[in-house]
């Protein structure tokens, strides 16, 4: 990836996180994440996976994940 691609994912990864300021019920439920007192969204722009949560004042951005690479990788 040359780096002018990759400034235009990582603009429109931006362009998805100002989105989901107004929108924090936008991406799926991901159930791959086990914690039962949270429920994770996941959001996908491209083949970015962003994983979030929505707390009472803010969404918590837990994980930015090529979803070309295996899952697995993702550390929590």
């Amino acid at each position: 990836m040359t780096a002018n691609e990759a400034r235009k994912v990582v603009a429109h990864v931006k362009a998805a996180l100002v989105y989901l300021e107004d929108h924090p019920g936008w991406g799926a439920f991901e159930d791959g994440i086990d914690d039962p007192k949270r429920r994770y969204r996941r959001a996908i722009v491209g083949h970015i996976k962003v994983v979030y949560r929505v707390g009472r004042a803010i969404i918590h951005v837990t994980d930015i994940f090529d979803s070309r690479q295996d899952p697995k990788k993702m550390k929590r």
